[in-house]
């Protein structure tokens, strides 16, 4: 199956191509650069694979909570593209997304954290239980940093959690110092990849352009 993939959730900008014997991506992280890079992008990847836009069969996209702008954007034009060619759309939440960057890395459990401003995170926490993609442990929440609490895990030893992502840095660090002892490797400056959506994409049911929705996670948006 042909299948774009669209990550738009944070600073980093990501298009994917999954044309079924490779993926090829394009990474940058480009702040307020996502709206330039999404389309050459993508038809750059399509060039580069030999196929047109319209042999493509489904799009794989960051659906939230992240960056308001940014992913609103992204998730504008997977369905814009989605809509035109008639093909199904797969959203993957965000944090999910996140956290397959340590969960590649053979990370055993992960809290996995986005900043929110207005002094919150977007934060979830994963185990590798299932050995193809991380597990949520807890459901993901919008939450103040020096409110959360690791969830509670079946381990006889204090396990040691991968933490990724730049809510670890949000509100002079307040997470990272809340957590510090628990916490065996902190990536604060990791960010998505859009190629990861086609391994999450497994997990999610498909939905039309019209029926795909944002996750924020909050009603009161900020611009971001």
């Amino acid at each position: 199956m042909l299948r774009l993939g669209i990550d738009t959730t944070s600073e980093a900008c990501s298009v994917a191509l999954d044309t079924g014997s490779e993926i090829l991506q394009h990474y940058r992280h480009a702040p307020r650069k996502h709206g330039e890079l999404l389309l050459p992008w993508t038809d750059q990847l399509l060039a580069q694979a030999g196929v047109s836009r319209h042999q493509l069969e489904a799009v794989c996209v960051s659906c939230g909570p992240g960056s308001f702008t940014s992913l609103r954007l992204g998730f504008s034009v997977a369905l814009g593209i989605a809509f035109a060619l008639d093909i199904p759309v797969y959203p993957v939440s965000s944090l999910q997304l996140l956290a397959m960057r340590p969960f590649k890395q053979g990370a055993e459990y992960i809290v996995a954290a986005l900043d929110a401003r207005m002094s919150e995170v977007y934060i979830a926490s994963y185990s590798n239980e299932l050995g193809m993609f991380p597990k949520l442990l807890n459901k993901e929440q919008l939450i103040a940093p020096a409110n959360y609490q690791l969830p509670i895990v079946g381990t006889r030893k204090i396990p040691q959690w991968h933490a990724v992502g730049n809510g670890f840095s949000a509100e002079q660090s307040a997470l990272t110092e809340l957590l510090a002892g628990q916490l065996g490797r902190l990536e604060a400056a990791i960010w998505p990849q859009a190629q990861d959506l086609f391994i999450l994409s497994e997990q999610v049911l498909p939905v039309t352009a019209d029926q795909a929705e944002l996750a924020y996670l909050r009603n009161q948006v900020v611009q971001t």
